[in-house]
């Protein structure tokens, strides 16, 4: 089956070819897990398990394995060649050695390359390195439309536990207590159900001032999740692609303070969702909408979104301090979280998260809207 990122791999080629790179590496070797190796190879390995190595040149791509998934690896990876490490000492160095040319130039993602092995290269083979995630950040950030149809399926079932949250919050209205552990494994067991490879994160279910917290600890406790404001944080996993769901609810009457946070959190979300376009800058847009939240006495402390793909935590970064490209731009193509959330200490927070589409307009994915009870 043919590598998702096929299609850019004259991008890659020719991205090469221009910064006089040698060859562009991506590794699996835990804790490491790249996940440009699927996206460039289709080949697939679980994070914690035995590594592999992807050396992408102008010319080919070669998957550096061991012999326990080199069968495997022939078998399912789109690449023109699987080499077994163990023909040279079951060394990564050694075998780049032996299939690049004398000193070459590498491209990495200096975020997550070790240490160690950019040392050997470095000393045994006089390599030299360019840090190429700028590059792999912009390319992956617009997706192919069967990156898209995955997402959309993931979104799918990120929504079915919307239902199971609308059900328990009204249980609580009417007298039930729940525990947030409780409506957490309710709401796991409903997206693995549902077709979800695995948990895409530790569900995060929050009540009362714990709501104050944007990652409780805890993710959900043993408390009965109380009256007032509280959230839930989900995702869902298909073929390796994320969704990231955040659903806020109210139950029983609320205090002024609690009312403004909750009110100020949804009408930021309306604005952001009304205001995105095609081709306007992303730092530009996160700033107009944090300022609408300070007119309403409020400030973010964390992005107003995020992309979604093979990571949940993909490109763009929504926010006034994007990172990497200088000025990146909203474009077709590109599937993202809006998810403002508004945070005082002692009282409670509010967060409401969607995932979006972009197709010269926003096209929701989910449906995540306030519950009140």
């Amino acid at each position: 089956m043919k590598a998702i990122g096929s299609p850019n791999l004259s991008k890659r080629k020719e991205f090469l070819g221009t910064k006089k790179l040698d060859a562009a590496i991506f590794l699996n070797s835990d804790p490491i897990f790249d996940t440009n190796i699927k996206y460039f190879s289709n080949f697939e390995q679980e994070p914690g398990g035995y590594g592999c190595l992807l050396l992408i040149t102008e010319k080919e791509r070669k998957l550096l394995i061991s012999s326990l998934d080199f069968a495997r690896a022939e078998d399912q990876a789109d690449v023109e060649e699987v080499v077994d490490v163990k023909k040279f000492n079951h060394s990564y160095t050694e075998t780049i050695k032996k299939i690049l040319p004398p000193n070459p130039r590498l491209g990495i993602i200096n975020s997550i390359f070790p240490a160690s092995l950019y040392e050997a290269l470095k000393e045994k083979g006089k390599a030299r390195f360019l840090d190429i995630s700028d590059f792999m950040s912009s390319m992956r950030s617009v997706k192919f439309e069967n990156e898209i149809k995955l997402l959309k399926e993931a979104a799918k079932i990120g929504n079915s536990a919307i239902r199971i949250i609308e059900e328990v919050v009204q249980e609580i209205s009417k007298g039930r207590k729940v525990r947030e552990m409780e409506l957490a494994k309710k709401i796991e067991q409903e997206l693995i159900e549902r077709g979800s490879k695995k948990i895409g994160f530790e569900t995060i279910v929050s009540s009362g001032e714990r709501t104050a917290f944007p990652h409780p600890y805890p993710s959900a406790s043993n408390n009965f999740i109380s009256k007032g404001i509280g959230y839930a944080d989900f995702g869902a996993v298909y073929e390796g692609y994320f969704s990231d769901v955040t659903v806020p609810f109210t139950i029983g009457r609320l205090g002024e303070n609690e009312k403004k946070i909750v009110e100020a959190c949804i009408a930021c979300s309306d604005l952001a969702i009304k205001n995105i376009r095609p081709g306007i800058s992303i730092s530009s847009f996160a700033g107009e909408n944090e300022k609408y939240a300070k007119s309403w006495g409020f400030e973010y402390i964390h992005a107003l979104g995020h992309g979604l793909g093979l990571e949940l935590h993909d490109e763009p970064i929504i926010s006034q301090r994007t990172r990497g490209d200088a000025n990146p731009k909203f474009k077709n193509g590109m599937v993202f979280t809006i998810e403002p959330g508004i945070y005082v200490k002692g009282v409670g927070g509010c967060r409401i998260e969607n995932d979006f589409l972009l197709k010269n307009k926003v096209i929701p994915l989910t449906n995540s809207i306030l519950i009140e009870s």
